[in-house]
């Protein structure tokens, strides 16, 4: 496994080797930069993450059993805490965009808040990117859709936010995405949804 490395948005330094908390990067996007198949980052939540370019995440390729995961923590990088927030301070498309092929990429427990600022809270601009999951995150505070997706690939969203409202970009696309159960919770459209979306208390699909 390589790393841990750290991400601490009060007191990091992008020049630092992020491999402790008192060598944390200051950036997610540095952490993107640096991370390779099977790498942990955790994201300590010193302050909130401000942003006003776009977080691509463009070279990371992990794999089935050596993902790329960034793991919300708490503000001593010593355990893992829900809560991260990645925050858009300027007009910008997304506050996360995947592009290239970056596969199998994890968040768990971060927020990605648009703040009225961002037209999305994330964006993919790619088709082939492998199985992003997104483990109790939350996608807020967007001006026009939460998440807006595109291309055949699976999506997972586990335990996400209320109101998780995903545009899909092509009408195959929507038609893939089918066999949602509504016991978890999950309000049904013109056609149903895969089980890789579970447990999330809402999903509204929206054509673009």
């Amino acid at each position: 496994m390589a790393g841990p490395y750290y991400v601490d948005p009060s007191g990091g330094n992008d020049a630092n080797t992020g491999l402790s908390f008192a060598q944390a990067y200051l950036t997610t996007q540095k952490a993107l930069d640096v991370a390779v198949a099977d790498s942990q980052i955790f994201l300590c939540q010193t302050a909130t993450e401000t942003t006003a370019v776009i977080i691509d995440a463009d070279t990371n390729v992990g794999g089935v059993v050596t993902p790329v995961e960034f793991i919300s923590y708490n503000a001593t990088g010593t355990a893992e805490l829900d809560g991260y927030i990645l925050q858009a301070s300027a007009a910008i498309t997304a506050v996360l965009e995947l592009s290239a092929t970056p596969d199998y990429l994890k968040f768990k427990g971060v927020i990605f808040d648009a703040n009225s600022n961002a037209t999305y809270a994330l964006y993919n601009n790619v088709d082939t990117a492998l199985f992003p999951t997104f483990t109790r995150c939350s996608f807020i505070n967007a001006t026009s859709h939460g998440v807006n997706v595109r291309g055949l690939s699976v999506w997972n969203f586990f335990e996400c936010s209320r109101y998780v409202t995903v545009c899909f970009r092509t009408f195959s696309q929507l038609a893939y995405y089918r066999k949602i159960c509504s016991r978890h919770g999950i309000r049904e459209g013109r056609v149903t949804v895969r089980k890789m979306v579970r447990s999330c208390a809402m999903l509204l699909r929206k054509m673009a």
